[in-house]
């Protein structure tokens, strides 16, 4: 009985001991250097837990109450630096594509279709008479047939601009001729490809020259070049060369009306043609020039190109 009664005792005054324990850590807990000493507010959790820990289970159970508090600070602390971890964004990567344009130039000569379409007219007239004693009747019948021939050239730009350039066949080369009236010219040329060329070059300081009647004919008197007497009135299919300095003139033609005049001054411009032929088939070529003063430089070459 006496036992039993020492045992309630000793029981009162544990009770006892951990409400003043309480109230003691309430009243630390509530003063105001709290904010500024959090290591005393610390060391004073962790004396009321080993306080508590001995009344209630002895030294033992004080160690394993303050393990588990360190172990759920611990825990917490490296949940939240793993949310952290998580809720931060990953590097952002940019991807760049870079599309390199090539340009690339192609250069090729100026092509000319020409189209020449000549028309041929040939008039036959029959006259029949009917004689009778006192009447004499004449009737006479007019018949007309025209005949239309269309003749297409493809002619390309030519690249050497004077006769001195390249590798052409000289044909005419006149420096400072002096005064001179229209003149006859005339040479032979072999060509050696299905095609050549005819170039005209000529300068005139401070005057002017003409040409006219150009013409090349094969063995069969074909003429090969179009429009070589200009009496079209304008250049074509001739063309010019990169610098142009004459026309077609009226009233300068050696037998029509028209012909080609040049007055430039300083240099030299060209007229060329294209013309098709058979490898090995002599062609003649013929053209009239007229200068029609003297000058300081006088220029006049023909000449013609494989090509």
């Amino acid at each position: 009985m006496q036992e039993c009664t020492n045992k309630r005792k000793s029981f009162l005054e544990s009770q006892y001991t951990l409400q003043s324990n309480s109230k003691q850590l309430d009243d630390d807990c509530n003063s105001p250097d709290l904010a500024n000493d959090r290591t005393s507010v610390s060391s004073k959790v962790t004396t009321w837990f080993r306080r508590v820990g001995a009344k209630i289970c002895g030294p033992k159970c004080t160690n394993l109450l303050i393990g588990m508090l360190i172990g759920s600070l611990v825990g917490g602390i490296a949940l939240a630096a793993t949310l952290t971890m998580m809720l931060t964004p990953g590097p952002v990567t940019t991807s760049t594509t870079c599309t390199t344009s090539t340009s690339t130039t192609s250069t090729t000569p100026t092509t000319t279709t020409t189209t020449t379409t000549t028309t041929t007219t040939t008039t036959t007239t029959t006259t029949t008479t009917t004689t009778t004693t006192t009447t004499s009747t004449t009737t006479t019948t007019a018949t007309t047939t025209a005949t239309t021939t269309t003749t297409t050239m493809t002619t390309t730009a030519l690249g050497p601009q004077s006769c001195t350039a390249g590798s052409p066949t000289m044909l005419l080369n006149l420096y400072n001729p002096g005064s001179l009236s229209y003149t006859y010219y005339s040479y032979s040329y072999t060509p050696t490809t299905q095609q050549a060329t005819i170039m005209i070059e000529l300068q005139q300081d401070p005057s002017s020259i003409y040409i006219d009647a150009v013409s090349v004919v094969d063995v069969s008197s074909q003429q090969l070049v179009t429009n070589g007497d200009f009496e079209t009135g304008s250049l074509a299919p001739w063309q010019h060369g990169t610098v142009s300095g004459g026309s077609v003139s009226s009233g300068c033609g050696y037998s029509g009306s028209y012909c080609y005049s040049d007055a430039i001054v300083g240099q030299t411009d060209n007229i060329h043609q294209t013309f098709a032929t058979v490898p090995g088939s002599t062609v003649i070529v013929s053209f009239y020039l007229q200068n029609n003063s003297a000058g300081s430089v006088i220029i006049a070459r023909v000449c013609i190109y494989p090509y």
